[in-house]
């Protein structure tokens, strides 16, 4: 919902943002699955990484989302400024 309503706007800066925070946290949203899908086993005493793995992969997916969309920002910036209308 939130890419198109980006695409509405017909502001190209605002939707590489948003698609830099999309991948940003799909990213570090499979990386953090995917450790926690392949570990090798679950035992009693490591319970309480597993739950500060879930604690800590949303904080971790919104910066590197966040870092994502300043690079898109960036990048936006950069394509708008270096091609003459």
């Amino acid at each position: 919902m939130w890419l198109k309503h980006e695409r509405s706007l017909a502001e190209e800066g605002k939707y590489s943002e948003v698609r830099g925070f999309i991948a940003g946290t799909s990213i570090a949203l499979m990386y953090g699955h995917g450790s926690w899908l392949w570990q090798e086993g679950v035992n009693p005493f490591s319970l309480t990484g597993i739950n500060m793995a879930f604690v800590m992969m949303p904080l971790y997916a919104f910066g590197l989302g966040a870092l994502g969309a300043f690079i898109g920002h960036t990048a936006a910036r950069f394509r708008n400024h270096s091609c003459p209308k």
